[in-house]
């Protein structure tokens, strides 16, 4: 029966035109002259099975296999090749009667494989044919050199021909993928371990957690129930306190307006008096000025009279005294004239000695600058001849370097000349140079195989330590991922509550939350405002409940805001119009105190950051902040508790000398929130550059270890080839030594001829100006370096120089102030000149004056006045007692009046610091009772109203007061509680049982796939031990038939190991005792290997076998052995021979023909010879 039906190739090897070749039964024989493309035909069908190492089609690369080209052929893109089988007897394992199996290769390195023209894999091809007796590498295809390649094959290696015969590769390959299977799930189960062992420890740790959860949100729940019952009750208490105090404060009213009402009429009484005293006030003035002015003429008259008697007497002595004034002023400006005039010397004199010290400064300075640039100028015209010099030697050592190179090229060119003089010299040189380079390349091998064993193990090493590396950069990096993950999810906490506003209250979250639809809204408080971290805690207690006062820009906004809290019944805010908010500022007083104390000490308004003035100005230009309590209570007490003071840490000193501290919970205002989520925003943005950071450099360490995975790999390939060549080199040396021993008189006489050739050209002249040129450099240099020196003592020079000038700039200097003084001199006794001779002047004009005034007076004129005067006096005296009278009866009357009203006043005061008192404790008990209701509220969500009713047992307040204070210390005692911890338990433990049960499962497929790999180990034991024997007796028997005699037998290495001892062979021709494979001679080699093909066939038949060239070392007598038991295998096999032999030949059923007509290229020819038995093959054919 025909199993191998045909093989299409196009492309292939030498078959460039698409060849067929089709197969019938029996034998099937392949000749041809060597280089014919013969042994392409097995190569086809190893390439269409699957074959993908080059070697074995004898190329370097897959595709040397694609048709190259010749001289007048085009190399072709692809190669395929097509088998096509018989498969009614179902070798293959697929339901098909017939089985065309095709592969393509193109020169891109892409190959295609088709099973009945369906695109498949080459795992699919590879498993079609696996344990099938025939494959790629099955014992069916021998191909050239394969059957010494069966005895010289390492025992271990040996044996796959007995494992392809007993058909467990596929035994072998499933226990290499439950090994592979194994590998992951150890992988697997060494990573559930890792993940189980680090949330075992959260586990237990969130179950505590969780626990602590449970009882705080149980303590927060019996607290609320006590809570409510207590606020229920404290809202009854103040709304009771709060009707008083309106009680109160409207009688108080009442009582304030009455007395105003008494103040007025008294007011109006009192005005009247007031009128009355001021008509009668004025009628005593003028009464008393008319008596007064009287008065006082009398007084003058009486004045003149007795000054004229005296002023006769005086001006004399007063004309006398003004002209000795005259006499002295004169002398005294004569004195200040002359010192004028030396002054005036002096300056001129100062002014010409400044002029010189110029002079002298303009001379050192020019004899400094001239001094420096005659040295500068000195050596750079060395360094410019020294730069020229240096040009010059330069360019004679590349006439050297050039002149030199002329003589190589010469002496080379002399030396071919002399060279091709003597055909024997070339040679003889040649096996020298052959020599120096194998022996050079010996030790450059030698080397290059140790420095290959170095770089190896520093690539190792190398390859450990990154690996290390890598492994602690994820550990770092899966640290600081899941540090990130717990920051983002505290920010995310932080976020939902800033956009949920808890802590609000009720009525102020609810506007916020309306923001957007509100216009005018601008927010509350605490989010408008900017302060350092350090004032937090102050700024806390200073605001206090008006952290949440919501800012708006005008008075109508903050109504409408009111009416939709009202409509909608969402509680009570505070609203800070910017248009209606006025300032409050400190007292002058304070602000005294403030800027003489010695209290470190910081105005609230001047540490915050805000665009709103306004807002500044009202809440904060009044608060003081301090660093602590001692400065707090020191300040306060210099202010005489008068002002409003906060320490850093929270303590309040009120006005009036009240203090507010102690402990202070950690709230959660806006400000803290924002200030803790920014702080948190900045960790996460370092912690991420940090993760890219250690994930690049991840990233490069596994580049780096691939790439030295790579290189080491490359290195061992490297290492191998170079062994190789390394032998290949001794023996290359050993055959050039022997060569070079035939010639050892000859090498003399070479060398005679050698010495003959011409020397070295003289160079001393271009050496000897070289020299002169290097002497004359440093000379030049010797010359700058003295420069160099000589610039030190100029240095000093300059300094002395620079002191010089120092000293005169400060005796200019001095001169300079001296003449300013001078002239300042000179400036100020003109002025005093001047003066004296005004003072002179003046003189001159009160004498004139003196003279001029002088006159008579008419003394009884002046006594008839007296007379009239004093009766006048007299009646203005009567008139004025009369006024006086009534204006204190007047006066006693408005007093009385006036006490009246002082007493209703003091009522009023008393009265309205009552009211202010009780409208205080009345905005403080509504204030409360807000804050009560408010956080009903927002705190439990439940109104006073719907509270009453549920609570209406109010007894035993204080024990539930005590029992809220015990909750809360319940709760201070269980510290920070993680709500999230019960929900985060359950996912974790629920996690951690899953990865439980995943490492159960893994660890149940670990033993299965143990039990597995067990069980194919004993399959493959069993079938070779049975396959072993069955092969080793029919070898026994088929030996003796092959030599006509003899022993042969196949052993063990290791007896009883069927799963891994190698196989051995040992052969025992007639007339030779058993002994080694290595013993035998060619022939009795290829014959042994034969035999055991055969017998492999005998145990296990193939549909199909084609050996290539098997009986080439065989005598003719053995060839008609072979060729006659290749006969007997056409029972059950097809049969394809590539040979050169006749006995082979003869026995064939059909003939194929390999000839290359045109060069490069293979064709076919084919010939029945069961049709042409009268045929004779003559020749190789």
């Amino acid at each position: 029966m025909v199993f191998l039906k045909s093989i299409e190739a196009k492309g292939f090897k030498s078959f460039a035109d698409k060849t067929s070749i089709k197969f019938n039964t029996g034998i099937t024989a392949v000749v041809g002259p060597n280089g014919s493309g013969k042994s392409n035909i097995i190569d086809a069908v190893r390439f269409v099975l699957g074959e993908t190492s080059a070697r074995s089609f004898r190329g370097s690369k897959m595709e040397d296999v694609i048709f190259n080209g010749t001289t007048e052929r085009k190399s072709q893109n692809s190669a395929v090749v097509e088998l096509n089988l018989d498969n009614r007897k179902r070798y293959l394992d697929i339901d098909k009667d017939d089985i065309s199996i095709k592969r393509e290769l193109f020169r891109n390195g892409e190959s295609n494989y088709y099973i009945n023209n369906e695109r498949m894999k080459l795992k699919d091809i590879t498993e079609l044919f696996m344990d099938s007796g025939f494959g790629k590498h099955a014992y069916n295809i021998i191909s050239q050199g394969e059957v010494d390649t069966i005895l010289n094959q390492k025992p271990e290696k040996r044996r796959e021909i007995i494992e392809e015969v007993a058909g467990v590769m596929k035994y072998k390959t499933r226990k290499k993928e439950s090994e592979r299977k194994l590998d992951d799930t150890l992988l697997n189960l060494s990573r559930i371990h890792d993940i189980t062992s680090e949330l075992e420890s959260r586990v237990s740790k969130l179950e505590k957690e969780s626990a602590v959860a449970k009882e705080y949100l149980a303590l927060v729940e019996e607290m609320k129930q006590s809570d409510i019952e207590v606020s229920v009750y404290d809202i009854k208490n103040l709304s009771d306190t709060l009707e008083s105090l309106n009680k109160k404060y409207l009688n108080d009213k009442r009582t304030i307006e009455e007395a105003r009402n008494h103040v007025n009429l008294l007011d109006i009484s009192i005005n009247n008096y007031r009128d009355k005293r001021e008509r009668l006030t004025i009628q005593e003035r003028e009464n008393n000025e008319s008596y007064i002015q009287l008065s006082r003429e009398q007084e003058q008259i009486i004045g003149k009279i007795e000054l004229s008697k005296e002023r006769h007497t005086s001006r004399s002595e007063r004309h006398t005294s003004l002209l000795n004034e005259k006499d002295n002023k004169l002398q005294h400006k004569k004195q200040l004239e002359t010192r004028f005039k030396e002054i005036e010397t002096s300056l001129k004199k100062s002014e010409e000695n400044l002029e010189h010290l110029n002079d002298e400064i303009k001379s050192v300075q020019k004899s400094l600058k001239s001094l420096n640039t005659s040295h500068d100028t000195d050596v750079e015209t060395l360094k410019d001849e020294y730069y020229a010099r240096m040009v010059e030697k330069t360019s004679l050592e590349n006439q050297l370097k050039d002149h030199t190179q002329r003589e190589v090229k010469d002496s080379r060119k002399r030396e071919d000349l002399f060279n091709r003089l003597n055909e024997f010299n070339d040679t003889l040189k040649t096996l020298e140079r052959e020599e120096s380079q194998l022996n050079e390349t010996l030790n450059t091998l030698n080397t290059n195989l140790t420095d290959k064993r170095d770089v190896f193990k520093q690539l190792l090493e190398s390859l450990n330590e990154k690996k290390a590396n890598a492994n602690s950069l994820n550990d770092k990096y899966d640290k600081a991922t899941r540090y990130i993950s717990q920051l983002s999810s505290k920010r995310d906490m932080y976020n939902s509550m800033m956009a949920n506003y808890e802590g609000y209250y009720r009525g102020v979250k609810a506007v916020l939350k309306r923001k957007n639809k509100m216009p005018g809204i601008l927010g509350v408080v605490i989010e408008l405002i900017q302060i350092d971290e350090l004032f937090i805690t102050a700024l806390d207690a200073a605001l206090g409940g008006q952290s949440q006062s919501i800012v708006t820009k005008s008075e109508s906004d903050a109504k409408r805001a009111i009416s939709y809290l009202k409509d909608k019944n969402l509680g009570f805010a505070t609203f800070l119009p910017l248009d209606t908010i006025q300032k409050r500022d400190l007292s002058e007083e304070i602000k005294y105190k403030l800027s003489n104390t010695s209290v470190n000490h910081y105005i609230l308004k001047d540490l915050i950051e805000t665009e709103y003035d306004a807002l500044l100005n009202h809440l904060f230009n009044t608060t003081i902040i301090v660093d602590n309590y001692d400065d707090g209570s020191k300040l306060s007490r210099e202010l005489n508790f008068r002002g409003r003071i906060v320490t850093k840490s929270g303590e309040i000193f009120n006005p009036g000398g009240a203090v507010s501290g102690g402990s202070r919970q950690s709230g959660n205002s806006a400000l803290k929130l924002r200030k803790e989520k920014e702080s948190l925003d900045e960790k996460i943005k370092a912690y991420t550059l940090e993760t890219n950071r250690l994930k690049e450099e991840n990233d490069e360490l596994t580049h780096t270890i691939q790439t030295l995975e790579t290189k080491l790999k490359e290195e061992e390939t490297l290492g191998t080839s170079l062994k190789e060549e390394y032998d290949e080199t001794i023996k290359q040396l050993e055959k050039n030594k022997n060569e070079k021993s035939l010639t050892t008189e000859r090498i003399a006489l070479l060398n005679n001829e050698l010495e003959s050739i011409g020397g070295v050209l003289s160079y001393s002249s271009l050496e000897k100006e070289i020299d002169e040129k290097t002497k004359a450099l440093d000379a030049l240099q010797e010359r700058i370096t003295l420069l160099s020196k000589e610039k030190g003592d100029i240095e000093n020079l300059e300094k002395e120089y620079e002191e010089n000038r120092q000293k005169l700039l400060e005796s200019r200097i001095a001169l300079e102030s001296n003449i300013r003084y001078e002239k300042e001199n000179l400036k100020d006794y003109n002025e005093r000149i001047n003066n004296v001779s005004l003072d002179i002047k003046d003189i001159d004009e009160r004498i004139e004056l003196l003279d001029s005034n002088y006159e008579s007076i008419d003394i009884d004129a002046l006594n008839s006045r007296l007379d009239e005067i004093s009766e006048t006096l007299e009646a203005l005296g009567k008139k004025s007692r009369t006024l006086k009278d009534e204006i204190e009866t007047v006066t006693k009357t408005s007093t009385e009046d006036m006490n009246l009203r002082q007493v209703h006043l003091e009522t009023i005061e008393t009265l309205s610091e009552t009211l202010r008192e009780t409208h205080g404790e009345k905005e403080r008990t509504e204030s409360l009772l807000s804050i009560k209701l408010d956080y009903l509220s927002e705190t439990y969500e439940i109104t006073f109203e719907k509270a009453s009713e549920m609570y209406t047992d109010l007894s035993n307040i204080e024990s539930k007061r005590e029992r809220i204070h015990l909750n809360k210390k319940s709760i201070e005692e269980l510290g920070n509680v993680n709500l999230n911890a019960i929900e985060e338990f359950e996912t974790v433990n629920e996690r951690y049982t899953f990865l439980k049960r995943e490492e159960e499962d893994l660890l149940t497929a670990r033993e299965t796939l143990l039990k597995v790999i067990k069980e194919m180990d004993y399959e493959v034991s069993k079938r070779f031990k049975e396959t072993f024997n069955e092969v080793n007796e029919q070898f026994k028997q088929v030996f003796k038939t092959m030599f006509g005699g003899g022993e042969a037998e196949l052993r063990l290495t290791e007896d009883g190991d069927y799963l891994n001892a190698g196989l051995l062979i040992y052969a025992e021709p007639p007339g030779k005792k058993l002994t080694n494979m290595s013993l035998l001679s060619g022939g009795e080699r290829a014959l042994t290997a034969i035999s055991l093909l055969f017998s492999i066939l005998e145990v296990r038949s193939s549909p199909f076998i084609i050996l290539d060239e098997v009986e080439a070392a065989l005598d003719e007598a053995n060839v008609l052995r072979f060729s006659h038991y290749l006969r007997n295998l056409t029972s059950y096999s097809q049969c394809i021979v590539i040979t050169h032999r006749k006995k082979t030949m003869e026995q064939s059923d059909r003939l194929f023909g390999i000839t290359m007509q045109e060069k490069g290229v293979s064709e076919l020819i084919s010939v029945d010879l069961k049709t042409y038995k009268e045929r004779e093959i003559e020749g190789e054919y």
